[in-house]
């Protein structure tokens, strides 16, 4: 798991044009949360965060997330390049986290924990 804040942390990701794209919503947050974000680090409102294989769900309770990692927590899922995908989890009024990972890993999330 890949957590990116600022433009440094891009250097951690290997896949060049997940990189880019990555870098592109980067600056978008940047530039439309700019009082918040004044420093170039997206902390106060959240992270982007590149899932490198399914056990690094599991590290999303660094951000309060609650485990198991359901697709009902998703505020939105949608395609973010070739076989990868974007996700949405909400943590509070005022922070998100954007999720980057391969569309392969949707079949290890639950739909609830009711299942």
């Amino acid at each position: 798991m890949i957590t990116i804040t600022k433009i440094s942390d891009l250097e951690k990701v290997e896949n060049e044009a997940i990189k880019e794209k990555i870098k592109d919503l980067l600056d978008y947050f940047l530039k439309v949360y700019n009082d918040f974000c004044a420093d170039g680090d997206i902390s106060p409102i959240g992270a982007i965060i590149f899932i490198e294989k399914t056990a690094d769900f599991n590290e999303l309770s660094k951000f309060g997330v609650t485990f198991p990692i359901t697709l009902k927590m998703f505020e939105w899922i949608q395609p973010f390049l070739d076989n990868f995908l974007s996700a949405c989890i909400v943590l509070d009024n005022d922070r998100a986290i954007n999720i980057i990972f391969n569309k392969s890993f949707l079949g290890e999330i639950k739909e609830s924990n009711d299942e």
